[in-house]
This record gives C-alpha cells, sequence and structure tokens, in this order.
C-alpha cells in the first residue's frame, strides 16, 4: 500500500517539473491577440453551410424522395384513366366497364380486349419506370416574396409512356420533389 502511495507522489512530482521546465505559452497568446497557431491540422466540422450542397446525406434523402415519388406516381396511375392504342383505360377496369368507356358494341369484345391491353400498359408502366428512375431532380431557387427567404424546389422531368385522358396536376400530388412527366 505505501508503495502505491509514493509512485502516485513521483507521477505528480514529475507532471510539476515538466510543467516548470516547459516554457508558459500565455505571454506568446497575448502577443499574437488570441490567434495563437498551434499547429496541426483542422478538425472536420459539419456546416449547414456544406450540408447545402449535395453531400452524402442530401443524396440519401433524395434517394428516399424519388422513391416515395415513384410510389406516388404509380399509385396514381393505378386510379386514372390512361390512352392506349386510342382507347380509354383503367386498372381498375371490368369487360364491361371498359366497354362502356370506349363505346365498344359488347363487352366480350372488351373481354378479349382486356388482357392484352393489361399486358401493353404493363410494359409501358414498366419503361416508364426505367426514365423515372435514370432522371435526375434538377432545382430552381425560388424567394418568397412575403418573408423575403429564398428556399429550392426540386422538380423531376421524365418521359412517361401512360399518357392520361385528362390533364393532371402531378406537380401538386408530392410536395418534395415535384414531378413533371412528359407524356409521348
Amino acid at each position: 500500500m505505501p508503495k502505491q502511495i509514493t509512485r502516485k507522489f513521483d507521477h505528480e512530482k514529475g507532471k510539476l517539473r515538466d510543467k516548470a521546465s516547459n516554457p508558459d505559452y500565455r505571454e506568446r497568446f497575448q502577443e499574437e491577440c488570441g490567434r495563437l497557431e498551434r499547429g496541426g491540422t483542422r478538425g472536420n466540422r459539419i456546416v449547414l453551410a456544406k450540408m447545402r450542397n449535395l453531400g452524402a446525406a442530401r443524396r440519401k434523402i433524395m434517394a428516399q424522395d424519388k422513391e416515395k415519388a415513384w410510389l406516388v406516381f404509380e399509385s396514381r396511375l393505378g386510379s386514372l384513366p390512361l390512352k392506349v392504342n386510342g382507347l380509354t383505360f383503367s386498372f381498375k377496369y371490368s369487360p364491361t366497364s371498359l366497354a362502356t368507356a370506349n363505346g365498344l358494341p359488347s363487352s366480350t369484345t372488351a373481354q378479349k380486349l382486356l388482357p392484352d391491353l393489361r399486358g401493353k400498359v404493363q410494359e409501358r408502366l414498366r419503361m416508364t419506370k426505367g426514365r423515372f428512375l435514370a432522371a435526375e431532380p434538377w432545382g430552381r431557387e425560388k424567394t418568397d416574396t412575403a418573408t423575403g427567404k429564398t428556399r429550392t424546389e426540386w422538380y423531376l422531368t421524365f418521359k412517361t409512356f401512360l399518357p392520361t385522358s385528362q390533364t393532371q396536376p402531378w406537380r401538386s400530388f408530392f410536395k418534395r420533389l415535384r414531378l413533371d412527366p412528359v407524356e409521348t
């Protein structure tokens, strides 16, 4: 036990001796007016100004927004009437509703057309998804006149192979990433 106490005292004596032999930096610090350069490298700090750039975190958020925007777009397409080969089609159409929507003479002709039409729509939906995923979001700064704050609105312009029968306000369906499908 006494040996451990002497070790502790020896350690403290050594610290005091080192402190006494090293020069005091306070005078030099006062001479340089508080801007003492200690050397070394600067630490990496996360600053909000750097986050405005498309860093890794921003790209991750944008990818999540893009996935959610696709789900919103796909769900809206599922409920809207589409124009395919001159016919009006919806995913929820039965043969009789397809016949009445397009003015077909009977539901048996609509029943023959419906599987082929569904296959074409599924293929066009797959092609639209490919264009959607390949599209890059672009931003435009918009200044609010009331508050004077500037914010960036993000848009996603892509080619869609499924034109709707009526025009849709796509930009208002998903606020964080405004959809702008170009119908062919």
